[in-house]
């Protein structure tokens, strides 16, 4: 079962990836302009899996070159972690297709993944810390977080949608 909550300690140097949807293509072109920037670390906020074809290259791309991610919400329910009402029916056969290809050694690595992660001043999650399925779409979404959340810097991915959003408090 994934842990609630992760910690990690920052390089200096760090990119923030998300949702790579088991597309090494789109996966190695990214980590291969992040690396010409001297990045030192990668981190991503889940969803190695689900949508594309290549799940196994994707997990052993990220376990190889030593990028942290926790876990998407496709992630959970590859692992039976999650609950797939809900889900659009072409994201449910991805799933199916995606388990029944996924290896044993990488299934239980997505499994392990954590949640959600804190690390120095900032923090990782999917959807919302409260909540990793649950979409963060509008400033208001995330006004409704802000008390629960243990750092003033926050990355999250599930949405598929660039953002940013600053608070002054």
């Amino acid at each position: 079962r994934a842990s609630a909550h992760s910690s990690l300690q920052l390089a200096d140097r760090v990119a923030i990836i998300s949702d790579p949807h088991a597309n090494i293509g789109g996966l190695a072109l990214s980590y291969k302009r992040i690396k010409s920037l001297g990045v030192e670390q990668i981190l991503c906020c889940g969803d190695l899996v689900g949508y594309g074809h290549e799940p196994n290259e994707v997990v052993e791309f990220c376990r190889a070159k030593s990028i942290y991610s926790i876990s998407g919400n496709h992630d959970r329910l590859v692992c039976d972690q999650s609950d797939p009402e809900g889900w659009n029916p072409f994201a449910l056969k991805k799933i199916e297709w995606t388990k029944s290809v996924l290896s044993e050694e990488n299934l239980t690595y997505l499994a392990k993944l954590p949640v959600n992660m804190a690390a120095d001043d900032c923090c990782l999650v999917h959807g919302a810390w409260s909540d990793p399925d649950k979409y963060l779409y509008e400033e208001r979404d995330f006004f409704e977080e802000l008390e629960n959340l243990p750092t003033d810097l926050v990355f999250f991915g599930h949405t598929h949608m660039p953002s940013v959003f600053q608070f002054l408090l």
